[in-house]
């Protein structure tokens, strides 16, 4: 299978689909081919919710756990699949 470049969400589509999701505290947003894990990041801090990214690429998925500054603030995390390109 042939990759495509990365394409990063645009922030407005993904504010207003994780407002259509009225996310609650209690609930987890799971994140697949989460990028480099803007998604789960906005809806940990803005909707309080725990949130998972799960990213094929190892690259992306690295950068986006070194954003992770403070991981006792919000409830979010990314990590790499183990499954083969």
């Amino acid at each position: 299978a042939e990759w495509v470049a990365y394409q990063p969400t645009p922030g407005r589509i993904a504010l207003s689909l994780l407002e259509a999701l009225d996310l609650k505290v209690e609930e987890t947003l799971l994140d697949l081919g989460a990028g480099l894990g803007r998604v789960p990041l906005l809806a940990a801090l803005l909707w309080g919710c725990a949130a998972e990214g799960i990213e094929a690429e190892p690259a992306y998925a690295a950068h986006a756990a070194a954003r992770d500054t403070n991981p006792s603030s919000t409830e979010w995390a990314i990590r790499a699949s183990s499954g083969s390109k």
